[in-house]
């Protein structure tokens, strides 16, 4: 899939103070809800990740004479929101195995120096099909920072192989995945409101071998 084709999926909303901005941008409903069976809101999941993570650094306190930047939202791509596995794909008469669609999304920024500094938290959901049965399934992830416009530049980019399992006995299961190092060069504050960060599945993408800091975590839903 083409960077060009990244798009918005849902309405931008207005964004959260810089600091820290933690929002929801996904089908099912706001942060802080419960989500699947266990009883620990995604809000919460994510807040621990967060906090165990590598910290980030402090923002200058505010001056009312310094620029006030916000936060840029997270959204799903236009044709990037589920992922199917099946059975066996030679087979006209292929059977699902596995769906994977986005949950709730959550961000935290901190403009610092001339840099834009971002942590991005993504839950997905796993959903057996006709063919599905207890399993691991490799799914393909990529997180991007678009600046909008006449022409659509994408500013940062990266793709994940996230691991998410279906247990025995269930239909159902979540997984989470956090990057922490998301940069990209700060513009001007009211050329910010301009950059979106997109989630999307690219079954086609591959990933990179490096030492950036992202996290990992699934579980039965």
């Amino acid at each position: 899939m083409t960077m060009r084709g990244w798009q918005v999926a849902c309405r931008l909303a207005p964004a959260m103070a810089v600091a820290v901005a933690l929002a929801g941008c996904g089908t099912t409903g706001q942060i802080g809800e419960t989500s699947g069976s266990g009883g620990t809101s995604f809000a919460d999941r994510v807040g621990r990740m967060f906090a165990t993570g590598a910290s980030s650094p402090e923002p200058a306190p505010e001056d009312a004479g310094k620029a006030h930047y916000e936060c840029p939202m997270v959204t799903v791509r236009t044709g990037a929101a589920a992922f199917q596995v099946f059975a066996n794909t030679r087979d006209a008469g292929q059977q699902l195995r596995y769906q994977a669609t986005f949950g709730q999304t959550a961000r935290e920024c901190a403009a610092l120096g001339q840099m834009m500094t971002m942590k991005v938290g993504v839950e997905g959901r796993l959903l057996a099909g006709q063919a599905g049965g207890p399993g691991k399934v490799d799914v393909p992830l990529r997180i991007a920072v678009v600046h909008e416009g006449t022409t659509p530049k994408t500013v940062w980019t990266r793709f994940y192989l996230v691991p998410a399992q279906m247990p025995d006995g269930r239909t159902q299961s979540t997984f989470l995945h956090i990057e922490e190092d998301v940069s990209f060069p700060l513009p001007k504050p009211d050329d910010l409101e301009n950059y979106v960060v997109y989630v999307g599945f690219d079954p086609s993408g591959k990933p990179e071998k490096t030492g950036r800091k992202s996290k990992t975590s699934a579980r039965g839903g």
